[in-house]
């Protein structure tokens, strides 16, 4: 715990990013269309939508 990853996605077709029900970021285009799904390993805590071009997601990732 404590530690952060921060990325950024430099697809020039990505507009947004939206949190899935499951926990994982949808990277969409500019007619909403989903170009990439984003996942990672672990245990999810926590993700939070903080604006359209932003999410954050917390996990544990196994011993």
């Amino acid at each position: 715990m404590g530690r952060e990853v921060i990325g950024e996605w430099t697809d020039s077709r990505a507009r947004t990013l939206s949190l899935t029900d499951d926990g994982k970021v949808a990277i969409q285009g500019a007619g909403g269309e989903r170009l990439y799904l984003f996942s990672v390993p672990g245990k999810l805590l926590s993700g939070e939508q903080v604006s359209d071009t932003e999410v954050a997601i917390t996990f544990e990732l196994g011993a």
